[in-house]
């Protein structure tokens, strides 16, 4: 006998002395107004183990999953639906009428990209500033006043522990075995503000600023979270205003990294000459 058919095999012999839920009322759930398992054990107060057992036991066959029939455009209205929209896959799925394990099981087939922790943390505050706009003024009126208070910056030197990203980790091996007569150091922490702007490394002993920009920095980034991303150009004219000489780096250039070489030393060239 297969391993879980004699708990099976027990409890429609517990049934079968006295089940508890007449036959026709679990078809009327279950066949007629075509409830979910779920929803079906929640409303009777009976265990999944013993719908399933019911079902067996009164011989009513299970229904077909509902086949998801993907129409012209639409892993892009789903991408939309999900990425641009925010909407979670549990609610698309209940949208369009299917289960959420044959949901499920088509976004696998066809490789769907899924969010991580972070974005997904980031798609439900952008959602909560959609239906809640008072609560999205009170908090950038409250984000502005911190950022004047000139203790607060002071603070954040102190407290903020952030560490090197792992781009920046990379990006920190690599200056080390190509520039070795330079040295760089990270004030990504908090260590050095800048007109409100809070650097990644400063070459030492120079005005030199390097910046390492990931995926939160692009215009993905931005459709994803709705949040307004500021591009290269302003990065670097901002830090020129105070006479600092600012370079973008990417995190796909790390790896070529002969071209990189010569996109960084091209730009500390051109910083001793200005």
């Amino acid at each position: 006998m297969k391993e879980g058919y004699g708990r099976l095999i027990g409890m429609v012999k517990y049934l079968r002395e006295k089940p508890k839920i007449p036959k026709s009322e679990l078809i009327r759930l279950y066949i007629k107004e075509k409830l979910t398992y779920g929803e079906i054990f929640n409303k009777l107060d009976i265990t999944r183990k013993e719908l399933w057992s019911l079902l067996y036991f009164y011989g009513i066959p299970r229904r077909k999953a509902n086949k998801i029939i993907p129409f012209k455009g639409f892993e892009e209205e789903l991408k939309y639906l999900y990425w641009i929209k925010g909407i979670p896959l549990g609610e698309i799925s209940a949208g369009i009428g299917i289960a959420k394990t044959s949901f499920w099981r088509y976004l696998i087939n066809i490789r769907f990209p899924l969010r991580t922790i972070k974005m997904a943390s980031k798609v439900r505050e952008n959602r909560i500033r959609e239906e809640r706009p008072e609560a999205n003024i009170n908090r950038s009126e409250a984000l502005k006043k911190l950022n004047e208070d000139p203790n607060f910056k002071k603070s954040q030197e102190v407290e903020n522990k952030r560490k090197p990203s792992k781009l920046e980790k990379k990006f920190i091996r690599f200056f080390a075995d190509y520039f070795i007569n330079e040295k760089i150091k990270y004030v990504g922490n908090g260590k050095l503000w800048i007109g409100h702007k809070n650097p990644d490394f400063v070459v030492e002993g120079t005005n030199n600023i390097i910046e390492i920009f990931g995926f939160v920095h692009s215009k993905d980034w931005s459709k994803i979270t709705g949040e307004n991303i500021e591009n290269e150009e302003d990065r670097v004219r901002h830090f020129k205003k105070y006479k600092y000489n600012c370079l973008i780096i990417w995190g796909f250039e790390i790896k070529d990294q002969k071209t990189l070489k010569r996109k960084v030393n091209n730009f500390l060239n051109e910083a001793r000459n200005y």
